[in-house]
């Protein structure tokens, strides 16, 4: 779809919001030959649909209009997050990934967007004593003297994606980096999503609570202008293991057959998964679908 039909779609009325992409400042929608509506990635407001569109010049990707957060973060399933044995094997891998890009026991963390905080115990409970949360969204970690601290290595997962300005999010992250530190960011990867494949893409699509998806070289573009330098980049989810269910290529195409996002948080639906040869293929062997929908990014402070 281009910008003329999404015009048709919408009923001809023009769109005044979003309408030059928010990385690169170049690409704008009316020249986007990649535009898409995509459902909400709530169950119970599936019947609610919102254009996506890729920048030609850099492949990020970027939501349209300035719908209700507040209304829509009330419906968001967040608070049902418990720790569980996917999360564990889930947190267990990201660990793993985090020590080897150089995170340590003595140092002094801080998860940037942490939710309820799940990892942020499950890196006290393996000895990651000072490890510290911070989202504005619960109350229990939105104090924002938390981030008048000097940090070590700073984790953010799942996050930037959700700014409407990306660099708000890049000046409060870099202002806690210590003159030596590190920050690891898991965020969609744009260049890899295709708007058509809902199945495989809709969750990380995850409409309206994504805002602005940057492709890898948008991504470290913009990290750039804050002195942070890549160190690696891998287009892996720290979700992904060999243990059956626990990969993203099954986690998303079941969310997607369950109707949303909501899938993720109920007792397991075995009849959704008996039905469909496809998802038990992803249930057993979705590792070995290398899905590259996600991205994860280790930088470091880069003096100047």
């Amino acid at each position: 779809m281009n910008y003329a039909r999404l015009l048709e779609e919408l009923g001809g009325t023009e769109l005044t919001h979003d309408e030059k992409c928010v990385f690169c400042n170049r690409g704008t929608i009316q020249e986007s030959v990649d535009i898409a509506l995509i459902p909400a990635v709530i169950r119970s407001q599936r019947h609610s649909r919102f254009p996506v569109w890729r920048c030609k010049q850099c492949s990020s990707l970027h939501s349209v209009g300035k719908p209700d957060l507040d209304y829509w973060y009330g419906l968001y399933p967040l608070r049902a997050h418990k720790m569980n044995l996917h999360a564990k094997l889930g947190y267990q891998n990201r660990l793993k990934q985090l020590t080897k890009a150089g995170m340590k026991r003595s140092d002094r963390i801080l998860d940037f967007g942490c939710g309820t905080g799940l990892f942020v115990g499950f890196l006290k409970h393996h000895g990651f004593h000072n490890a510290h949360g911070y989202d504005p969204y619960l109350k229990e970690y939105a104090d924002p003297e938390i981030l008048n601290a000097s940090y070590d290595f700073v984790t953010s997962y799942d996050v930037i994606e959700h700014f409407e300005r990306p660099g708000d999010f890049m000046g409060r992250l870099s202002s806690c980096l210590s003159s030596h530190g590190k920050c690891v960011i898991g965020t969609p990867s744009a260049e890899h999503i295709e708007l058509s494949n809902l199945a495989d893409y809709s969750m990380e699509l995850h409409q309206p609570y994504h805002r602005h998806i940057a492709s890898s070289w948008a991504f470290i573009e913009l990290f750039e202008r804050y002195n942070l330098k890549v160190e690696s980049l891998t287009f892996r989810s720290y979700f992904d293991t060999l243990v059956p269910t626990v990969n993203a290529k099954f986690l998303w195409n079941y969310c997607y057959a369950g109707g949303g996002i909501d899938t993720a948080f109920e007792p397991p639906r075995w009849s959704l998964m008996l039905k469909s040869p496809r998802l038990l293929g992803f249930l057993y062997f979705g590792y070995l679908f290398r899905y590259r929908g996600n991205m994860r990014m280790v930088f470091r402070y880069q003096q100047r």
